[in-house]
């Protein structure tokens, strides 16, 4: 077996798709190959990260959020007479024409 080959059987592998012969074919290769035992075993790490990732939700810290929050620019509060004027636009229509 050629190393392009054991590298597609060690995706297959690591999928858990590998006839038995296939397998053992691999297996053999990973013996007598250092360069694809290593890069099998990277493989597997990397699966292994990648499950564990899954599975982990990060969460910000209280004073981080704290301090994020306190960074925002704070809302504007608006004039009470401009409130009034956006709540009553048919009354401000006819007291802006009888003027």
């Amino acid at each position: 077996m050629d190393c392009n080959s054991a590298v597609s059987l060690m995706h297959e592998c690591l999928d858990e798709s590998l006839s038995p012969a296939q397998k053992v074919e691999l297996k053999s290769h990973l013996v007598i190959c250092p360069d694809c035992r290593m890069r099998f075993k990277e493989l597997e790490q990397t699966e292994m990260l990648l499950f564990a990732m899954k599975h982990y939700s990060p969460s910000a810290s209280d004073e981080l959020t704290n301090r994020i929050m306190n960074a925002l620019p704070q809302p504007k509060r608006q004039q009470a007479w401009l409130k009034w004027v956006k709540g009553h636009p048919a009354l401000t229509a006819a007291a802006f024409f009888w003027s």
